[in-house]
């Protein structure tokens, strides 16, 4: 018998992805602390996948994993506040945590106000939306791949903004939108 396929997320374009290959797998979010390691060398997206996978194998043992994590890194944020400044229990991408925004990375809004000023601060910009995928085989051989892809924002007028923001496809997306509309 094949080992099962587990998708260790929530992300519904990831489980889209994966149904359009015609694969048979299994949707199991892990609960794993997304907040970063300051001493971490890896890029952010990488290193939260990977924590994922390493919850996602130990959950689903002899399983099949994949697990990704989405960031948006964007010029021109604040610096990185002190490590007994930083709050990483409010967004669940908390390459942003719920507040300032640092590091050069966007994770996922924690609420409209988040969104808007993520939005605000992409328009009209140039950023990266990177993507780190963590595949597990049975045995607990990990693979890992860093996808970048570069995105050109127009200008944003306020209607635009406000419109955007009611829909509430910001949601549960890093950088507070999604490309594919």
């Amino acid at each position: 018998m094949t080992p099962p396929l587990i998708l260790a997320s929530a992300s519904p374009r990831r489980k889209e992805i994966l149904a359009g290959l015609n694969l048979d797998f299994s949707v199991r979010p892990v609960d794993t602390d997304e907040g970063l390691d300051a001493l971490e060398k890896r890029h952010p997206a990488l290193y939260i996948a990977e924590r994922k996978a390493q919850q996602a194998h130990r959950d689903f043992p002899g399983s099949w994993i994949i697990a990704c994590d989405t960031v948006v890194e964007a010029q021109g944020l604040p610096a990185q506040p002190p490590l007994e400044d930083r709050n990483h229990s409010g967004a669940s991408h908390t390459a942003v945590s719920s507040g300032p925004l640092y590091l050069g990375y966007l994770g996922k809004a924690s609420d409209a106000a988040e969104a808007r000023q993520m939005l605000e601060h992409l328009s009209g910009t140039e950023h990266f939306v990177r993507t780190g995928h963590v595949m597990v085989s049975p045995e607990g051989r990990f693979e890992w791949e860093l996808t970048s892809t570069l995105v050109r924002f127009r200008e944003l007028d306020e209607n635009t903004l406000q419109w955007y923001i009611s829909t509430g496809e910001w949601k549960d997306k890093a950088g507070a939108y999604a490309i594919q509309g």
